[in-house]
């Protein structure tokens, strides 16, 4: 059965959405507040037991593949005609663009583990706390 131009779309179009989805259920499924125990110099906050975290790793493992998927539809040949590999990889745009989204795409998922794993409020510039 060959991968036609069509399936890939497909596919690369329902990985997308499934990552969108987890990741509205990530966000509006955070838990509202936690139990603050004061500390030295910090605020450790106990949270409850919910699945923000896992519906995280799953739209981030939903775009990954998506990407790997938009990735390889790029370089596959649809009916024998491949464009160069080479082409793509000496383009600065392309370079630039990659390695941006992933630098930031890493650091943003990482710092949120770490951060959850932690319990400690540092007061972060990611945290945006409107009245």
């Amino acid at each position: 059965m060959a991968v036609t131009m069509t399936k890939m779309s497909v596919l690369i179009g329902a990985l997308g959405i499934l990552s969108f989805l987890f990741g509205i259920l990530a966000e509006t499924n955070k838990p509202a507040a936690g139990v603050p125990i004061i500390g030295r110099g910090m605020v450790i906050c106990k949270y409850p037991s919910d699945p923000t975290l896992a519906y995280a790793w799953l739209s981030f493992g939903f775009l990954l593949l998506c990407s790997v998927d938009s990735g390889f539809s790029i370089f596959y040949s649809y009916k024998g005609r491949k464009a160069p590999t080479s082409v793509f990889f000496q383009s600065t745009n392309f370079n630039f663009f990659f390695t941006i989204t992933l630098q930031v795409t890493l650091a943003l998922l990482l710092s949120h583990e770490s951060y959850s794993r932690s319990n400690v409020d540092s007061h972060s510039i990611f945290d945006l706390h409107l009245a």
